[in-house]
């Protein structure tokens, strides 16, 4: 149960995590745009740091470039976030429209060129990324910190589905 807690924790904290890494302040303001609460933030930072650690053990990085990924990934944590939250804000528009019949053909249309603008803009943030980690890791480092990094999140994913999907009656 106490890891099931964690994992649906990281789900909401990962795409979030890599920012909280960068604040010298905790608990500077609290507006939406101003970042977590200093609890919240210090989940965040210890479940990044597991991330880290954890891929890092895997790949057998030295400390200078555990560091210089940590680094990269604090860097493009808050573009990640973003990305990741207009994802999330466009399918729930879209699904609405789709079951929505008082929703026209062109709101609909426009819905969609949305979702394929987001989906470049995460292909482009994808590019910079691997080409950032291919001045940190070797090609087969990089492969295995994808694939960590891809099981983190279908894992969370499926964590997160589990808690909305309401019981199955018998």
């Amino acid at each position: 149960m106490k890891a099931i807690r964690w994992l649906v924790l990281a789900s909401f904290l990962l795409p979030a995590v890599v920012s909280a890494q960068g604040r010298s302040r905790p608990g500077a303001g609290r507006g939406a745009l101003q970042g977590p609460p200093p609890q919240r933030a210090v989940l965040e930072a210890q479940v990044f740091d597991r991330f880290v650690g954890k891929v890092s053990t895997d790949m057998k990085l030295d400390q200078p470039r555990q560091q210089r990924l940590k680094q990269h990934l604090q860097q493009s944590g808050q573009q990640r976030r973003q990305l990741t939250q207009q994802t999330v804000q466009l399918r729930r528009q879209l699904m609405r429209a789709a079951r929505d019949s008082t929703v026209t053909e062109a709101e609909v249309e426009g819905l969609l060129t949305q979702f394929e603008q987001l989906r470049a803009r995460e292909q482009d943030l994808w590019s910079r990324d691997n080409a950032a980690l291919s001045q940190i890791l070797t090609p087969r480092e990089r492969a295995i910190f994808v694939l960590e990094f891809m099981r983190f999140n279908e894992r969370i994913r499926d964590l997160v589905q589990q808690r909305t999907e309401p019981p199955s009656g018998r």
